[in-house]
């Protein structure tokens, strides 16, 4: 019983350690907290959203923050504060699917082309040179242009775009762990490739991997919100920080909160991802934990 609650309590562990951690450093804590509260208010929309986001209303067409509408209305006349907490709803939604499938496709490949080396690793990381050489919003774009706007292909677009850094990392690492003698020993034993792989080298990987992954998805939130703006990402009416922004551009000058706030959102939400993601890897650092 003792061995199959080690893991469980070890986690436990681990995640006051991190909360200790982030109570000290009062930066990553602020983005936790940022974190949170979007998470928080993406999960509630339907009983929080004071308005339907896509119901329209021209009798309230471009109407300044007041208190029947907090953050005012677009000229649609519809209510900007609810749009807003459905549009992170989607940013949310798009951000987190996109960096888990970008990384479990870098983690597969990266893994094989770091373990098995020879041609593999060649083709692999020859494919993964030319994917680097656009950046990832211009790769992201191309991909979303040509398969159309949606849900669905701005995360497709968004996941093999940043798979390809996923790989390179992923390989970095298994490259240096699989010259531990641990790695030789299991060999030597006869274990199998797959057995190694899952029980040795990924657990060993797994901190850098971590912190990759938490990062990216402040790259994720600002690659959905610019495909969205471009008119490449979520189409309208569904509510999305970028489309909201775009949709407000041409009333600058007359209703600037149409676009502020939402953007306003967006960087917020991007500095709260990268604070946290600061101290995880601050935190994965035993050099940096103890200072």
């Amino acid at each position: 019983m003792s061995l199959s609650l080690s893991t469980p309590i070890a986690i436990f562990k681990t995640n006051i350690e991190l909360i200790r951690f982030l109570i000290k450093r009062k930066t990553s804590l602020i983005g936790l907290i940022i974190i949170s509260i979007a998470f928080s208010v993406s999960i509630t929309a339907p009983w929080i959203s004071p308005h339907d986001p896509i119901n329209v209303d021209m009798s309230h067409m471009l109407e300044s923050p007041s208190s029947s509408h907090l953050l005012g209305t677009d000229v649609l006349g519809r209510d900007i504060l609810s749009r807003m907490i459905w549009g992170s709803r989607i940013s949310l939604q798009v951000s987190i699917i996109s960096v888990f499938t970008g990384l479990f496709l870098g983690l597969f490949f990266g893994l094989v082309s770091g373990y098995y080396g020879g041609r593999i690793d060649y083709v692999i990381m020859r494919v993964v040179d030319i994917l680097l050489s656009f950046p990832t919003l211009i790769l992201a774009l191309a991909i979303s242009a040509m398969r159309g706007p949606s849900m669905g292909n701005t995360i497709l677009a968004l996941s093999v775009a940043m798979s390809p850094r996923y790989t390179r990392l992923i390989r970095g690492i298994v490259l240096s762990i699989r010259e531990n003698d641990y790695i030789a020993a299991a060999k030597t034993s006869g274990a199998r490739d797959t057995n190694i792989i899952l029980r040795h080298v990924l657990p060993n990987a797994a901190p850098p991997i971590i912190v990759q992954a938490t990062l990216s998805l402040a790259s994720a939130t600002l690659a959905e919100a610019g495909l969205s703006f471009l008119g490449v990402g979520i189409r309208p009416p569904t509510p999305s920080w970028g489309n909201m922004i775009s949709g407000g551009r041409a009333y600058l000058r007359i209703a600037p909160w149409i676009s502020i706030f939402p953007g306003f959102a967006v960087m917020l939400l991007v500095f709260g991802f990268n604070l946290f993601g600061e101290g995880l890897r601050d935190f994965m650092d035993p050099r940096m934990r103890n200072m």
